[in-house]
């Protein structure tokens, strides 16, 4: 009979094997996911403020959205217009475009994509509280033709139309009426619904899981109808984490907790540039920072002068310009990676006035007399809200900003917050003077115009007016004729810098960062489109 002791040890030696035999065969399974399904994990300092594609409008945003949603048109990775849902289009006169649809494409949930869906789609961005209603604003009439073919007609001529809707995601009628969410969520009041947490597109990526500030995963889509188009894309598992911290952003990149860096901090690119196992991408960016001034108020919130509003006097918004020495935030703030700008738009764009753009204005002594004309010889006191996790190195440039206008005589109070509390705060018009960073679908100045010169654009937050300008603008969005066009944009954009209604910055350098085994395309626009890269 055996003994007790030796049984226990056999028992023992069994277990030990059995243990050793499942961890192999684990390995093998994990070793075998990991060849079949390339995983990309990245990060960036902020989380995308919702996954509803119209209740919020910036580049995070767009983004995520264009990875899991799919519009009817799209800008390729060299910003040229391409189709996507709709496969042709043309003028039948003036004021009608008739669009061709794609056949044979599913929602993620497997419900067809017809024309249904995109008449749908435009009347919901038009719809309150949409914040994307200027993508569809020109848009009169929608009209289906049958399943696959439709028509688009406009109030007037208006031929950057298939540009505009580069932006406008296409959403699942049938999905938005089940879950309750045919109307867009109030970004602005913190309102939820199905669609904030939860998408149903036809993109190339479908969302698995998403945790807020924490972790969000998505999927490639096996059924893309583009997939053919990008036959080198083997990236199947996409996993998004949010780091705040520029320095811990930076080592996870090191450490290969991730792959790739979206928005490397430009003091550490040097040290990114010589770690093995990395590399950096670098381009020019189309998008430019600027600071927006409440000049329509008639009292600013936090300033000490009570009874009136100092930005409403040309002559301050003038000297807050001329305070600002852009050179020098672009070698010390931006360690050389920013083209200085004195007009709110990048060179790419159609119709940049690049001697307005271009202007050095940086003059101290002038900035103090104006004040002195304005009757603010000792200066005067309000507050600056900056986002300290969207743009590269916010935080640093509004505080190099406060110290100049404090050579002047202005004393500003800096209040720097995330973007999840800065951007609705801003949308709510809380603010007396914020920093912004702007970029558009189509790369023209009438989109800069029309959403922040015109007095009802939705960037407008400075409450700026001009009716000679917001005539311009009207007449910019008709005209044909792109000689008589490109005059109207220049006479635009000089009402504009007469009336300086924004403190124009800089047009941002793009970096981004990765390990050398992984290839993803930069764009001039920071828009990564993860269907286009590849993991070796």
């Amino acid at each position: 009979m055996m003994k007790r002791k030796d049984f226990v040890k056999n028992l023992f030696l069994i277990n030990l094997c059995l243990f050793v035999m499942i961890g192999m065969a684990f390995g093998e399974g994990k070793q075998e996911a990991e060849t079949v399904e390339p995983v990309l994990r990245w990060s960036s300092g902020g989380d995308v403020a919702t996954y509803d594609p119209m209740s919020f409008s910036n580049t995070v945003v767009f983004m995520h959205m264009m990875n899991l949603y799919d519009s009817l048109t799209i800008l390729n990775d060299d910003l040229e217009l391409t189709p996507s849902l709709a496969e042709s289009w043309e003028l039948l006169d003036e004021t009608t475009w008739q669009i061709h649809l794609r056949k044979n494409v599913t929602f993620h949930d497997g419900r067809p994509f017809t024309s249904e869906d995109v008449k749908f789609s435009i009347e919901r961005a038009a719809a309150p509280p949409s914040a994307v209603a200027n993508l569809v604003e020109n848009i009169k009439e929608v009209k289906i033709i049958d399943p696959y073919t439709m028509q688009l007609i406009t109030y007037e001529p208006f031929p950057l139309l298939m540009g505009k809707l580069t932006t406008l995601f296409i959403m699942s009628k049938g999905w938005c009426e089940e879950h309750n969410c045919t109307a867009v969520p109030d970004f602005t009041a913190g309102e939820e619904s199905y669609s904030v947490r939860n998408t149903n597109g036809t993109g190339p990526f479908m969302l698995v899981s998403r945790e807020p500030d924490v972790e969000t995963v998505w999927v490639k889509n096996p059924n893309w109808w583009g997939l053919k188009e990008f036959p080198d894309s083997n990236i199947d598992r996409v996993i998004f984490t949010p780091i705040a911290n520029d320095a811990t952003r930076v080592a996870a990149l090191i450490s290969g907790e991730i792959d790739f860096l979206h928005d490397s901090p430009l003091q550490d690119v040097s040290r990114i540039k010589n770690t093995p196992g990395l590399k950096l991408e670098e381009s020019p960016h189309t998008r430019n920072i600027f600071f927006g001034l409440d000049a329509g108020s008639p009292e600013l919130r936090t300033s000490n002068i009570k009874g009136k509003n100092p930005f409403a006097d040309v002559r301050v918004r003038e000297a807050i310009n001329r305070a600002i020495d852009r050179e020098t935030i672009k070698e010390v703030v931006m360690r050389g990676m920013s083209f200085p700008l004195t007009m709110p738009i990048a060179p790419a764009y159609t119709g940049y006035p690049k001697d307005l753009a271009e202007r050095d204005l940086y003059d101290p002594d002038r900035a103090k007399q104006l004040l002195i004309e304005a009757g603010y010889p000792d200066g005067f006191e309000f507050s600056l809200n900056t986002p300290n996790n969207r743009y590269i190195n916010d935080e640093a440039i509004s505080q190099a900003v406060v110290g100049m206008l404090g050579k002047v005589g202005i004393k500003v109070n800096l209040i720097s917050q995330p973007l999840s509390i800065h951007f609705p705060a801003l949308r709510r018009g809380e603010y007396d003077m914020y920093m912004l960073g702007l970029d558009t679908e189509v790369k023209d100045s009438y989109q800069f115009l029309n959403i922040i010169g015109r007095s009802d654009g939705i960037w407008n937050f400075m409450g700026y007016c001009n009716p000679d300008l917001d005539k311009l603008v009207a007449d910019i969005a008709k005209e044909t004729n792109e000689e008589k066009r490109l005059q109207m944009i220049q006479d635009s954009w000089e009402i504009f810098a007469e009336d300086w209604p924004v403190v124009p910055m800089h047009a941002q350098y793009l970096v981004w960062a990765m390990r050398d085994n992984v290839d993803i395309p930069i764009r001039p626009d920071n828009m990564v489109y993860f269907v286009s890269g590849n993991i070796e």
